[in-house]
């Protein structure tokens, strides 16, 4: 009954563009009620219904009705039943590294699945463990193909490349190409009910989400309650629509705690991909391709600010193309900018601790209460600290 009232609710909303003058009308249109999908560079894109577009009239701001966009390029971009094939031929293909995870069902009744990539693949390592996920809106299909490239390097480099080999062996790497299977198979951004999964999961400070609704949704359950089992450290979510690394938070304006580190993983995806540091979209709030969510536009109830406050999973939204489903052809391309961000993220995940000779576990103490100077940080900050003082002995 709820779902039907929701999908009721969201058939009478219609898509709009609310024409804005100067960037603080974002804050003042988000709190009037509108949830906001897209921002341009002098418009809003969202849905909403007869009511709020003459509440946002008599505001004072133009809107325009537009048509659904539906010329979606089908081809060359993997259904459902594709993906899952894909994840099968993987699995048999690497069943020493590969396997496939079950994260949960959706309200259609389809299976969200993850593939798991590590060494040693069904043992539970003290690994660093990282999660990318593809196609948490339906009609943003671009994470599910960068994923399933990234599953192929890495299983096809495995044994092969030194570096993937050292990738696979001291990670848990988990991908799930395909989170919105309903919104996938139905070219639509929603769940099958209407609400947008990026607006459904709890905002940290327990108001109310953009979804507009306390009610948390099956599939937004479903990899809450996996990814709590998971103790994940880095994680990041693909959109389309816009060109830029968003990272915490999308509620309030406040700074998140160790901002300063999350900037500088975001800036580390964004600098190893051109076309998102030198021309990132929109270019006007960007900070070397990065953008603090909330400076964006306000966007209670997102997947980044759920997996921060409640797991400590730093995740980042990655925007990857103004066009949300762009021809297939693009896809070489859109894979070959982003590989080795990618890569950068799953090294970020596992840190160091060493002396500057060695690694602190390697270290043999030679009495009980001996003391050691030590540094921590990420794996290649520290190898790059550690060449820098035995260059100086």
């Amino acid at each position: 009954m709820v779902y039907l009232f929701l999908l009721i609710g969201f058939l009478d909303k219609k898509n709009v563009k609310i024409y804005i003058n100067e960037h603080n009308d974002v804050y003042v249109i988000h709190n009037l009620g509108v949830s906001i999908e897209y921002l341009y560079d002098d418009f809003i894109e969202t849905h909403i219904n007869d009511v709020m577009i003459k509440k946002i009239e008599e505001a004072g701001f133009k809107v325009e009705i537009i048509p659904e966009i539906n010329d979606f390029y089908f081809t060359d971009y993997h259904s459902y039943e594709q993906m899952v094939e894909k994840l099968d031929s993987i699995v048999n293909e690497y069943p020493e590294i590969a396997k496939k995870v079950f994260v949960g069902t959706t309200q259609q009744g389809r299976t969200i699945w993850a593939l798991k990539i590590s060494d040693n693949v069904d043992l539970i390592e003290k690994e660093p463990r990282v999660r990318f996920i593809g196609i948490i809106h339906g009609d943003e299909p671009i994470g599910c193909e960068l994923c399933l490239y990234l599953a192929d390097t890495l299983t096809k480099g495995y044994g092969n490349e030194p570096y993937i080999t050292n990738l696979v062996n001291s990670r848990e790497i988990f991908l799930i190409p395909m989170f919105n299977v309903d919104g996938r198979v139905n070219a639509s951004r929603y769940y099958a009910n209407g609400i947008d999964p990026n607006r459904n999961f709890p905002v940290p400070d327990g108001s109310i989400g953009d979804d507009g609704t306390y009610t948390v949704f099956q599939e937004t359950q479903a990899l809450m309650d996996w990814s709590d089992t998971m103790n994940f450290v880095l994680s990041v979510t693909y959109h389309g629509g816009a060109k830029i690394v968003n990272y915490q938070w999308d509620y309030t304006d406040e700074y998140p705690p160790f901002y300063e580190l999350i900037r500088k993983i975001s800036i580390g995806y964004a600098i190893r991909n051109d076309t998102i540091f030198y021309s990132p979209s929109p270019s006007y709030i960007a900070d070397s391709g990065t953008v603090r969510g909330y400076v964006w536009y306000p966007a209670p109830g997102s997947l980044q600010d759920w997996a921060y406050q409640w797991t400590g999973c730093i995740d980042l939204t990655v925007e990857l193309n103004n066009n949300k489903w762009p021809n297939a052809s693009k896809l070489p391309v859109i894979w070959d900018c982003n590989r080795n961000s990618m890569f950068f993220i799953i090294e970020q995940a596992g840190g160091l601790a060493t002396n500057g000779e060695m690694r602190l576990l390697d270290i043999k103490p030679k009495s009980i209460h001996q003391r050691i100077p030590f540094f921590v940080g990420s794996q290649y900050d520290m190898l790059e600290l550690q060449s820098f003082l035995n260059g100086e002995k």
